[in-house]
């Protein structure tokens, strides 16, 4: 039980310095109006804020559809363009764009053909 109550506290304490961090951050960069844009400005933030936090994670949700994926998944590539070029403008105007790697992943294989409205075959990218 100490456990869970000193986890609690530091989830608190954790919160209190998050709750710092859109004081500190500045940018001339304004971020699309997406919500991976937003998402990437958040984290941002919380690298600028020089909170020590080395790993962050934030997804993209909308592209399993199926039905009309040329068009979907076009605006949402277009949203992920231009939040990583906004992102990487952001970090270059804090001088640490040279010190963040993005690792891009879907959690399942797709045909590089429309394959209508049934499930593909997953398998690894080669």
């Amino acid at each position: 039980m100490d456990y869970l109550g000193s986890t609690g506290l530091d989830a608190l304490k954790g919160a209190d310095i998050l709750k710092t961090v859109p004081n500190k951050y500045q940018s001339n960069v304004e971020y699309a109006d997406s919500g991976i844009g937003r998402n990437l400005q958040g984290i941002s933030k919380v690298l600028t804020g020089d909170l020590g936090t080395r790993i962050f994670y934030t997804q993209q949700p909308g592209y399993d559809t199926h039905a009309n994926q040329g068009p979907v998944h076009t605006v949402l590539l277009e949203h992920l363009s231009q939040a990583i070029d906004d992102f990487y403008a952001d970090l270059a105007g804090h001088g640490m764009s040279n010190n963040v790697l993005i690792y891009l992943f879907t959690e399942f294989g797709r045909r590089v053909k429309d394959n209508g409205s049934g499930k593909p075959t997953t398998a690894p990218a080669d």
